[in-house]
This record gives C-alpha cells, structure tokens and sequence, in this order.
C-alpha cells in the first residue's frame, strides 16, 4: 500500500476536484491511503462529502502580495500567486514540506498545484501533474501571451519570467539545492499529462504534449431528468454574475425545457425565475442524466463541462468571466461548434445567440462531427492508466536514474 497526496491550489469550481477524484477512487479500492489537499473547502466539500476521503486545506497565499492588473501570461499568474514574493514562496514551500513530513507520501498528484510541485521537488517525492491545458504552459521561452493587443515584446514577458526564476532559485539554494535553469524547468513535473483533447487545449499552438483525455463526474450531483413535454432541452451552467438575471428572464419566455446548475444563485431570483420547466439547482446537476437529448449547452466554458458536452456533440453558448474561460470559447468558436459572448453584452445579444444556435443546423452538425472523432473515448481506461502510472512512478523513477548515472559514468 502506498501514500498518495492529491494537491489542488489554484482556480475554482468544481472541475479541479472532478478531475482528481475518479483517480482517487480507483487508487483507494487498489489499497492505497489517499489525502486531499484542496484550496476551496465548499467545492471540494460538496463532490467529497459521501466519499469518506481524509481532506486538509492546501496552504495559501497572503492577498497582499496579489497583482492587480490583469494576467498577461501564465508567469502573471504564478506572480500573483506566491513566486512573485520569496518571502512568500518560502513560507508556502515550507507549509507544503509539513504536509509532506506528517503524510509522508509515496507519490504527489497536482491539479493546478504549481507551488506544491516545486515543494514535492524540493523533497525529493515522486510528482506527477494532472492538467486540463491551461495551467501547463508549451514548453517554450517565454510563455504564450494571453492579451495580444498588449503587443508585449519576448523579452517583456522573458523579464517577467526571469524574476519568477530568481525567487524560485533563491528559496532552492536555501534549501541546499540546485538552481533550475528556466522558469519552465521548475514547473515541470516527474510525469506531465494532459487531461484534455487538442481541440480543447487552451494552448492551441501547443507542438507536443502527453494527451490523455478529460475527466469529468458525469456521475456526480443530483438526479434530474428532461420533463419530455418540450422538444427543445436547455441545459444551463453558470455562476452568479450581472447577466444572469437576463439570462434567466429569456429563458423563461422560450418555448423549451431547461435545467440550470447555478450554485450560490440568489434566492430572489430561484423563486423568481424558478418554474415546470426551467429548473434550477444550487447544486451540481448530474450530467449522464441529461446529456441524451440535450440542444444547447450554457456555460463559462470551463473544462469540465464543455469537455463533457464536447464529447456529447452539444452545439454551446459560452460566456466566459476568466481569461482561462476566454481561451477555451475561442476554441470551440473557431471549430464552429458555438458562439462565445462577451458577459458586458449579455443583456443586448444573449436571445440573439440562443436563437441562432437553436436555429442554425450548422452548429448541431459540427458539434457532432466533431464527437464522432472520439467516439470511443473511455474515460474509465483513463483513469486506470493514469492509476497505473502513479503506481509505477516510483520505481519509474529509480530506474531512470540508475540509467542516468551510468551514462554519467560511462
């Protein structure tokens, strides 16, 4: 039996977790003692509590030391997380290490957990890094800008990058350790894969990269069905945000069946817009349910559930609030298989975009061409591999090394 840390840091929502905890379970009913370190307790609380999974908090950063201006690449990103400030790196490597000392893992798996992969580095553990696309960056110098209209030079961004890489140095050698020779050398894990299809890479430039496949818990949340009094079938996904008064208020005057998941929803508007036929929950929708005979997919264009609806052949209108969100719209917009709309403009072009895509055939028609690409995707074989691969990661390791030191020697 072996220890297994499963590390969650960044973002929000649900799909971090999603993505974790089809590999726990398979890892716990092969015997091996699972934790969680998760940064949202009420996300991760709401997919975890019938698991009966041991849960802590990941350690966090001081909102002091937070950027205010808008992310212009992932180094951004990384900044206003904890590397733009040694002091702080520091504190949050050495709260990592703790966890690492009292757990004592065999291995360490990372959704969007840059600071404990370089804290598992630094402790000499086995790590291998579960991502979706964004939070893993091409292997390039400098890392892709998100704002091109920024028109920022390779070295704008190489300055950023660099400052990143002295902290990161400078918190190592503290340690007794080497210094890395890249910014891009010291997010790297021991095994890097992509849990996403390379239509769905936020990285569409990306040249190469281990792509496995999404993961979602289609099988999570509460059960509802479509009512079978409508013909068309809604399903909606978003958080609170200004627009989605308006959303709901065109919804409620369309001629279709709509269940809608979202969670913090204002209780005025449940019992406002709330009705037969557009049912909304606070809490996760289970997906399986409703995916057969669904029209239109409304979400921000997270990973999770466009990967789903993705696979599923659902035309989306996506209305992103992120820029993470914003990549992925862009994706699915230039396949043809959605239309992206700006959250200011809700309001103005939201029944507009729902009547196109509801309809034009062309958006069906795409959306299932492309399904049929994957059409045997298994995410169960999956999730088995990427077990499989924790569990040899280890002994992996030994052998890689025991190979390097006799070239060295030879």
């Amino acid at each position: 039996m072996s220890r297994i840390l499963l590390a969650w840091e960044l973002g929000d929502n649900y799909g971090h977790i999603a993505t974790l905890l089809p590999v726990a379970r398979i890892l716990r009913q092969r015997g091996h003692e699972i934790l969680f370190a998760v940064k949202n307790h009420s996300a991760a609380g709401e997919l975890l509590k019938d698991e009966d999974f041991r849960c802590i908090t990941s350690p966090r950063v001081s909102p002091i030391i937070l950027q205010r201006h808008p992310p212009a690449s992932f180094a951004d990103i990384l900044f206003g997380v904890g590397f733009g400030c040694p002091h702080a790196l520091a504190v949050l490597v050495q709260s990592w290490r703790k966890i690492f000392d009292d757990f004592k893992p065999d291995v360490v798996v990372t959704q969007y957990a840059p600071i404990a992969r370089l804290s598992a580095c630094l402790s000499g553990f086995p790590c291998l890094q579960l991502h979706t696309g964004f939070e893993c960056p091409p292997d390039t110098r400098p890392f892709p800008s998100f704002r091109r209209h920024l028109r920022l030079s390779p070295e704008d961004l190489l300055a950023r990058e660099r400052t990143l890489l002295a902290n990161i140095n400078l918190v190592s050698s503290r340690g007794g350790h080497c210094g890395f020779e890249s910014l891009q050398e010291a997010l790297k894990g021991d095994v890097d894969l992509l849990a996403t299809l390379p239509e769905l890479d936020h990285y569409r430039s990306r040249s190469d990269g281990c792509y496995i496949g999404p993961i979602s818990l289609r099988e999570g949340g509460i059960p509802l069905q479509w009512s079978g009094r409508k013909s068309r079938h809604l399903f909606v996904y978003l958080r609170p945000f200004p627009g989605i008064e308006a959303i709901l208020k065109i919804l409620k005057e369309q001629d279709v069946d709509v269940i809608a998941c979202v969670p913090g929803i204002d209780r005025r508007l449940f019992i406002q817009f709330g009705s037969e036929f557009l049912r909304i929950s606070s809490s996760c929708v289970r997906l399986s349910e409703i995916l057969t005979g669904m029209d239109v997919a409304i979400t921000h264009a997270g990973h999770g559930t466009t990967a789903a609806v993705f696979l599923a052949g659902v035309p989306m209108l996506m209305i992103p609030t992120t820029v993470e969100q914003c990549l992925m719209s862009s994706n699915i917009v230039s396949q043809g298989s959605g239309i992206g709309l700006s959250k200011k403009r809700v309001a103005e072009y939201f029944a507009g975009a729902l009547e196109m895509l509801l309809g034009d055939q062309g958006y069906q028609r795409k959306a299932a061409e492309l399904a049929r690409k994957y059409a045997d995707y298994d995410q169960n074989r999956v999730v088995m591999r990427i077990a499989n691969t924790i569990e040899r990661l280890p002994q992996w390791l030994i052998h890689q090394r025991m190979i390097n030191n006799k070239n060295f020697i030879e």
